[in-house]
């Protein structure tokens, strides 16, 4: 979540991958659709490069920290 710090988030990306998962009909679907990286993986890419795999929004892993604004 460090790496995507100060990514702009369009309400819009996170709406479509909401939609996707509430019709995900597998846990595999879910996992292609909402992908968890490795730290390898968002250590090697940048902050696009994670959105476009499929990471939206941070992951709310255990003890994160991260926050998320609404900007105009």
């Amino acid at each position: 979540c460090r790496k995507m710090n100060g990514t702009i988030i369009f309400v819009a990306a996170a709406l479509r991958q909401r939609d996707a998962l509430m019709a995900a009909e597998s846990p595999e679907d879910t996992k292609a659709i909402a992908p968890w990286l490795s730290a390898k993986q968002i250590e090697d890419s940048t902050p696009e490069e994670i959105q476009a795999s499929g990471v939206i929004m941070p992951p709310a892993h255990g003890f994160c920290r991260s926050t998320v604004v609404a900007a105009n």
